[in-house]
């Protein structure tokens, strides 16, 4: 029986690859968001704590030097959220970006393995075909010849 040689070997191979690599980028890319996050999340843990002090602070004595600190952090504790939220945002869509790729690179290599499936598919039968063919020319010889 012949053996079927795949000429979409190499170009499946590549695209395993290429699959791989993208899957790696975007795991890389979500720990990533999950560090942005970690550090907004702990910054604001932070602001709220201070906010919280000074609420205390309030119902007491009121030093006014100690209000300020606390209001120079708070407010630079601010411009820093805001910050990390755009930095959060901006790996957000970075997450994104390479999910896609990785979609993008899962829909090759599935359009090249039902190629590839196709092609063996039509290989075999043209295959069977031909047995069948050679099966049927061969008894039909013999029936010529009174052996059948």
């Amino acid at each position: 029986m012949a053996t079927y040689r795949s000429r979409l070997k190499t170009v499946l191979e590549e695209r395993s690859i290429r699959q791989d690599q993208r899957q790696r980028a975007h795991a890389v890319e979500k720990q990533q968001l999950l560090r942005e996050e970690t550090i907004l999340q702990k910054m604001i843990e932070a602001s709220e704590t201070a906010l919280n002090g000074m609420s205390a602070l309030q119902e007491g004595f009121v030093n006014p030097g100690e209000i300020e600190v606390y209001w120079q952090f708070v407010d630079h504790q601010a411009r820093k959220i805001a910050k990390q939220k755009e930095v959060v945002i901006a790996q957000r869509r970075m997450v994104e970006e390479k999910r896609q790729d990785l979609e993008k690179a899962v829909q090759e290599k599935k359009t090249i393995e039902k190629i590839e499936a196709k092609r063996k598919e039509v290989f075999f039968a043209s295959v069977k075909k031909k047995e069948s063919d050679f099966l049927d020319e061969v008894g039909g010889r013999m029936e010529q010849r009174g052996l059948g």
